[in-house]
């Protein structure tokens, strides 16, 4: 057994008691997996069409990702020209 796994073992994180803690939500169905998606789908194809993303990414729920794109534009993520997304 190391340092740390005692520490942990015998204290409890003090973490948790500041006022700006805050236990992350779920991945699954979020809209931070939605916006992981569309990072990697763009990452791997290149400049790809916005209804190819979208057909590619049926799964997630199209408000998300519909929201996510726009974000993702106004973040400087992603550049959209002539309904073709790719990385900026």
């Amino acid at each position: 057994m190391d340092y740390g796994v005692l520490l942990k073992a015998l204290v409890p994180n003090p973490n948790t008691k500041s006022a700006h803690y805050a236990k992350q939500s779920r991945f699954e169905g979020s809209k931070r997996q939605v916006r992981a998606a569309l990072l990697h789908c763009v990452a791997e194809q290149g400049a790809i069409a916005l209804s190819s993303v979208t057909e590619i990414l049926k799964e997630y729920d199209s408000t998300y990702l519909a929201q996510s794109i726009e974000e993702l534009i106004k973040e400087g993520f992603l550049l959209l020209e002539k309904d073709s997304l790719s990385i900026r």
